[in-house]
């Protein structure tokens, strides 16, 4: 808090005034040259009997809040109201040599550390030498964690194409339908921080399909009509990624209890699939034998969101994430194994674009210091414009028609544990 300069003589004034009265020799006295850096009286008691600030927990890390009950003791209202303090312990405002509860008749180097006081509330006292000094290290606090989790999700996946590349002869002639893929899954999360200036995450997650269905179908007309050719065949194989980092400047509120960043980054996401154990539905032959083609899946591109995070209690926090894949480029790439009028191992590819959304929700539960455990929802939902698909002729030629759209989902939830330094 910055004062106007016609208040420095009057706080100069109050300051000497307060200093000519002087403590008890066996009391804390405020440290002058701290307050007046910060344009701010101190309070009429030129004693303190405790450190009146208190750490905030994990949200973020190592902010260091007044406490109110101290103030409240004594009568007296914080400089600036109960907004949060300075981020370091080394900054409480009492001398010499530094701001902790006296431990016995003070030495000669001065008041030594309570160290029942610091064990209590979980901190180490700082050195003597920082006692109700200003330092940039102390005034942008650097929080670091690292999360590692692991759960269970659900993916859909359906593109079709046309006859032609105009779209037509008919407007759907072929449609490939992957539903109700079971894939266990593990994550790795990484957050830095710099208080009040940058923010950046990243996270990288690797899954395996165990479980799901595939349909091939075939259409002779227009909108999915004289359906000629159905497969119904498992697609229980498989491993999906995703990988992401994104930076952003954060915003704090309601003493730095509620937080939101606006967040710019860049994403990628794969899906490999396989279609195994053939069935043809229709015509009605049943098993056929050999099935085991490949499809995989990619989707990247920039995104932009936001981070929001609300301390409800000392212990539980909720925290959410939203990102919008604007410009999202998609790829995929087949191996159709029965073919034999298509090239392998790759017989067609699809080029598009479309957008995106991928968000999160979830709870922080900080049951010991420095360490919390995690639940997350998580949700996926792509979709991808009209493009190209190329087929690759096993005569050294290739045929172009129109991929219609692509749509894929994901929803799933996972479990973690997070350490922050």
């Amino acid at each position: 808090m910055k004062r106007a300069p016609w208040l420095r003589f009057p706080l100069t004034l109050v300051l000497l005034l307060l200093v000519a009265a002087g403590p008890a020799s066996a009391e804390l006295q405020w440290d002058w040259a701290y307050w007046n850096s910060i344009g701010v009286p101190p309070p009429l008691q030129k004693t303190l009997s405790a450190v009146p600030v208190r750490r905030v927990p994990s949200f973020p890390s190592g902010h260091f809040e007044w406490d109110e009950a101290y103030w409240m003791s004594i009568g007296v209202e914080p400089p600036g109201g109960f907004l949060p303090a300075r981020s370091a312990v080394s900054e409480t405002p009492v001398m010499p040599p530094a701001a902790a509860v006296p431990e016995g008749e003070p030495s000669e180097a001065g008041w030594s550390w309570d160290a029942d006081y610091w064990t209590k509330e979980g901190m180490v006292p700082p050195s003597a030498e920082g006692a109700g000094q200003k330092e940039d290290s102390a005034l942008r606090e650097i929080v670091q964690s690292l999360t590692l989790s692991s759960g269970y999700r659900q993916d859909d996946l359906r593109w079709n194409i046309a006859g032609d590349v105009f779209g037509q002869n008919p407007n759907i002639i072929s449609e490939l339908t992957w539903s109700d893929l079971d894939i266990a899954w593990i994550r790795v999360d990484g957050d830095h921080e710099i208080e009040d200036l940058l923010t950046a995450r990243f996270y990288f997650d690797y899954g395996w399909v165990t479980d799901g269905r595939n349909r091939d179908s075939d259409y002779n007309t227009d909108n999915r009509q004289d359906e000629f050719s159905r497969s119904d065949n498992r697609s229980d194989r498989g491993t999906v990624m995703d990988a992401s980092v994104g930076i952003g400047y954060p915003f704090s509120f309601w003493k730095a209890r509620f937080r939101v960043a606006p967040m710019l980054g860049y994403s990628y996401h794969e899906q490999d699939l396989r279609i195994t154990d053939g069935f043809q539905s229709i015509p009605a032959t049943g098993s056929f034998g050999g099935l085991n083609s490949a499809y995989e899946a990619v989707w990247y591109g920039p995104w932009s969101g936001l981070d929001v995070g609300w301390q409800l209690t000392d212990k539980l926090s909720l925290m959410a994430q939203a990102e919008y894949h604007w410009e999202a480029s998609y790829r995929g790439t087949a191996d159709w194994n029965l073919r034999t009028d298509f090239k392998h191992p790759e017989s067609f590819i699809h080029r598009t674009d479309g957008q995106g959304i991928i968000a999160s929700l979830g709870f922080l539960y900080h049951f010991k210091e420095n360490w919390s455990l995690d639940a997350f929802f998580d949700v996926q939902e792509w979709r991808g414009n009209s493009g190209l698909i190329r087929f690759y002729l096993a005569s050294n030629s290739s045929q172009d028609q129109r991929l219609n759209e692509v749509i894929s989902d994901s929803y799933g939830g996972r479990i973690g544990l997070t350490y922050r330094f």
